[in-house]
């Protein structure tokens, strides 16, 4: 008996409908809220984001088998191991590719913190952020203040 409601506790497989009799949760669940929302899920199945349990997840959670659930991947993954280890990214939307277990910016983009790369400067071949560059696009120069510019300042001269 619950004694803030008054009520019986369900058992686990069922839950409480305020009715006289407890429903069964779908197959599925190993307990539930209602018929459309699991709050665990039997084993080899996976709790994701909708409250329903699933044998795989989606895209960019990975199979949690600590607590039955999909967890969210590294936020620069497409598909992960766990939540650490990338197993795929997406160079197409996110401009990232693998290098090893994680994902980096294409070429002319950069790690901002966010699922999709942020572009370089128009000037820039590589860059850390929009104000700093590494590496320049041919015809440019790489500058004291770390942007590439079409030449050098004052007091200063390329090698080539």
């Amino acid at each position: 008996m619950n004694t803030t409601s008054q009520r019986c506790v369900a058992k686990e497989g069922y839950f409480d409908n305020k009715t006289t009799v407890c429903s069964r949760c779908p197959s599925e669940c190993k307990s539930c809220a209602s018929l459309i929302n699991c709050t665990y899920c039997n084993q080899g199945l996976f709790l994701r984001i909708d409250n329903f349990c699933y044998l795989t997840c989606l895209a960019r959670y990975f199979a949690n088998s600590l607590n039955n659930s999909c967890t969210n991947c590294p936020f620069e993954c497409l598909t992960c191991k766990n939540s650490s280890e990338c197993l795929s990214c997406d160079s197409q939307s996110d401009f990232r590719v693998l290098n090893r277990t994680k994902c980096v910016p294409l070429s002319g983009y950069f790690h901002n913190k966010m699922r999709v790369s942020a572009k370089c400067p128009q000037t820039c071949a590589l860059c850390l952020n929009l104000t700093f560059c590494t590496q320049c696009n041919v015809g440019y120069f790489l500058n004291p203040d770390n942007l590439c510019k079409s030449g050098c300042p004052p007091r200063y001269y390329s090698k080539a």
